[in-house]
C-alpha cells in the first residue's frame, strides 16, 4: 500500500504542477483554485502516511478504526480521488478561460460599489450587536451556537467576510487596495468572530491571496512568494490562538498529529464512509439514501422544521454520531467537518463519487459562461469579476467544509448566477426586448 500511496502522490502532484503552470501561462480556469484544496485536504494527508504514518486514532474514535487498516478501504479512496483529481485537471486543459483581472474600472463605479459594501457591513455589525449573542461575539463563542438565529449570524458573518474581499477584489490601484485593506479589516474580524468557525478565517486570507494574484499587485514573483509565506504564517498563529481559545493544544506529538489529522484532513471521513459502504453493517451513517439532499431541498424551500418534524439535518451532524460511536443520531453541541464527496458517496454510494466531477465541471462551465463577453459594458466587467470571485470561494470550499455551513450563501449565489444568465441572454433595447 505504501508503494501505492508514493505512486499516487507523483501522479496527483505532478498534475497540480502542471495546473498551476497552465495558470501562469494565461488559463484562468477557475479549477485550478478547487484542486489545490483538493490537494491539500485529500492528497497531503496521503503523503504524510508516506512519511510520518498513520495517527493512532484512539478507541473512541470507533468510527475512523477499521477504515484506517483495511486494503480495499484505502485502495478505492486512492481511486476515487485520482479520478476526481484527473477529470478536473482534464477540464482545466479542454475548457481555455482568459480574463483580464487587472483591468481597472471607473472610479465612479469602484466609488458606489465600495460605499455600498461599507454600508451592507455596518448594517450587519449593527444588528449583530442588538442581538443577544453579542456578549458570545465578543467572547469568540459563537461556534457553541446551534440555534436558528445563531445560524443567520453565522451566515451573516460569512457576507461580512464577502463584503470586505468584494471592496478589495475590485480597486485595482496598489496604494488605495492597502488602504482599503486597513479599513476593511475591524470588520472582518468581526466577522470571523460572528461565525466563529475556523473556515471563515480560511476564506478571508485565501481571498486576499486571490485578490493580490489576480490583480497581479505585485509584479516581482520574489514578493508575490513572501506575501503567499507571510499568511500561510497568519493561518498558523490562528490556528495556534483557536486551539488556546478552545482547548486543543496537546503537550505530547502523537496526540497532536492525530488532532492535526483530525481536523485538518478530510481522507479520514471518506475512508469511513467507504468503509461503511463496502462492508453494508448495521451502523450506516445515513438512516437512507438522499436523506441530506433533502435538507438542502427544504431549507431552499424555507420549510421550517416545526412544520416537518422529520425533516433531515446537515450531513455533518449524522457523520458525527457515527464517528462517535451513536447508534442512533445525536443532536450534539459540535460537529466533524465533512467535504463534498463523503456526503455524495453517503447519499448515493459509488455512484456519487463518479458524477461528482461532472457537475463540479457543469457548476465551473455555468460561472466562467455566466460572466458577459461584452467589453463595452462596465457594469457587466465588474459583475463578472465578483461573480467569478465568489464561485471561486465557494467551489473551494466544496471540499473543505460541508455545503450546510454556507448554505444561505449558496442559495443566493445560485440565484445571482440564474439572473446573470437571463441578463446576458436578454437584454432591453430601446424599450423592447432583444436577444443576444
Amino acid at each position: 500500500m505504501i508503494l501505492l500511496k508514493v505512486i499516487f502522490g507523483i501522479i496527483t502532484t505532478y498534475l497540480l504542477y502542471v495546473s498551476v503552470r497552465r495558470f501562469l501561462k494565461g488559463n484562468k480556469n477557475i479549477v485550478i483554485f478547487p484542486l489545490i484544496v483538493l490537494y491539500i485536504f485529500n492528497v497531503f494527508p496521503v503523503l504524510l502516511d508516506v512519511f510520518i504514518g498513520r495517527p493512532e486514532y484512539r478507541s473512541y474514535r470507533i468510527g475512523f478504526i477499521n477504515s484506517q487498516d483495511d486494503f480495499y478501504t484505502e485502495l478505492i479512496y486512492l481511486i476515487i480521488i485520482l479520478y476526481i483529481f484527473s477529470l478536473l485537471f482534464r477540464f482545466q486543459g479542454k475548457y481555455i478561460f482568459f480574463m483580464n483581472f487587472q483591468e481597472s474600472f471607473k472610479n465612479n463605479a469602484v466609488k458606489v460599489i465600495t460605499f455600498m459594501g461599507y454600508f451592507a457591513m455596518i448594517i450587519i455589525v449593527v444588528v449583530s450587536l442588538l442581538t443577544p449573542y453579542r456578549f458570545a461575539i465578543i467572547q469568540y463563542e459563537m461556534r457553541f451556537v446551534t440555534d436558528s438565529i445563531g445560524s443567520i449570524l453565522k451566515n451573516l458573518g460569512v457576507f461580512l467576510i464577502l463584503m470586505c474581499l468584494l471592496i478589495l477584489f475590485i480597486e485595482k490601484r496598489r496604494q488605495l487596495f492597502w488602504v482599503k485593506f486597513l479599513s476593511i479589516l475591524p470588520f472582518a474580524i468581526w466577522g470571523i468572530m460572528i461565525n466563529g468557525k475556523k473556515a471563515v478565517f480560511f476564506i478571508f486570507v485565501a481571498g486576499i491571496i486571490l485578490a493580490v494574484l489576480l490583480n497581479n499587485l505585485f509584479e516581482k514573483t520574489s514578493f508575490k512568494v513572501l506575501f503567499i509565506i507571510l499568511s500561510l504564517m497568519s493561518m498558523l498563529l490562528f490556528l495556534n490562538f483557536y486551539s488556546s481559545v478552545y482547548g486543543q493544544e496537546q503537550d505530547d506529538f502523537e496526540v497532536e498529529y492525530e488532532s492535526f489529522r483530525v481536523e485538518y484532513g478530510r481522507d479520514d471521513r471518506l475512508k469511513t464512509v467507504i468503509y461503511d459502504e463496502i462492508n453494508d453493517d448495521d451502523n450506516s451513517i445515513l438512516e437512507y439514501r438522499g436523506q441530506t439532499f433533502l435538507f438542502y431541498i427544504s431549507t431552499v424551500l424555507f420549510i421550517r422544521r416545526e412544520a416537518w418534524p422529520e425533516k433531515p439535518y446537515p450531513y455533518a451532524t449524522y457523520f458525527t454520531s457515527y464517528y462517535t460511536g451513536h447508534s442512533s443520531l445525536s443532536l450534539l453541541n459540535y460537529t466533524m467537518t465533512t467535504s463534498i464527496i463523503d456526503e455524495f458517496v453517503s447519499n448515493l454510494g459509488f455512484i456519487g463519487a463518479v458524477i461528482l466531477p461532472f457537475i463540479l465541471v457543469w457548476f465551473l462551465k455555468v460561472i466562467m459562461k455566466s460572466v458577459s463577453s461584452d467589453g463595452n459594458n462596465l457594469n457587466d466587467r465588474i459583475l463578472s469579476q465578483i461573480v467569478v470571485l465568489v464561485g471561486i470561494v465557494l467551489t473551494m470550499l466544496l471540499f473543505a467544509v460541508q455545503i450546510s455551513a454556507f448554505i444561505y450563501v449558496w442559495i443566493v449565489y445560485i440565484l445571482l448566477l440564474l439572473v446573470l444568465r437571463f441578463t446576458n441572454k436578454y437584454r432591453i433595447v430601446f424599450g423592447r426586448l432583444g436577444r443576444r
